[in-house]
């Protein structure tokens, strides 16, 4: 907090944003702990994550693009990061863009809107839900207890 908050900002001031920010991303239990690297073992790779998110956080920014805040965690450690993202981008009113590949059929449910990009272009933007439809348009309606996400991404290749 110290690096990334302004001077001005009394020191109380940037403990207490310090604490907020690690108990929306559920971190207070490792605050004394060190990161660590490949050599020294320290937090766990879904606490180094949600470090990283929490230090661009800081900074109180209007818009957060994260690229893929989920990679090479496992699928629970993936929902719970993306409701804690949206959790807070509902209570503080921010706008959280993220590049996800491949997301579980309930982290696609937390998302308001999806952008699909094929071979550099954009081939779909709109509401979550509206994807799946707009594919069932096309004649590639999405079958039961199939993830929503594959089907897009496998369907939106051969449009």
């Amino acid at each position: 907090a110290r690096l990334r908050l302004p001077r001005e900002v009394l020191r109380r001031d940037k403990l207490k944003q310090v604490e907020n920010i690690m108990e929306l991303l559920n971190l207070t239990k490792c605050a004394n702990t060190i990161i660590g690297d490949h050599k020294t073992h320290g937090v766990s790779g879904g606490e180094r994550k949600r470090v990283n998110i929490a230090s661009e956080l800081l900074t109180d920014p209007s818009v957060i693009l994260l690229d893929e805040p989920t990679s090479g965690l496992d699928s629970s450690l993936a929902l719970e990061i993306t409701k804690i993202l949206k959790e807070f981008a509902v209570k503080q009113k921010k706008t959280i863009i993220m590049v996800v590949h491949q997301p579980s059929s309930q982290v696609f449910e937390i998302f308001d809107k999806l952008m699909v990009m094929a071979d550099g272009h954009m081939v779909y933007f709109g509401e979550r839900a509206g994807a799946v439809d707009y594919l069932a348009d096309q004649g590639y309606k999405c079958p039961p207890n199939f993830n929503p996400a594959n089907y897009a991404c496998m369907y939106y290749f051969l449009l």
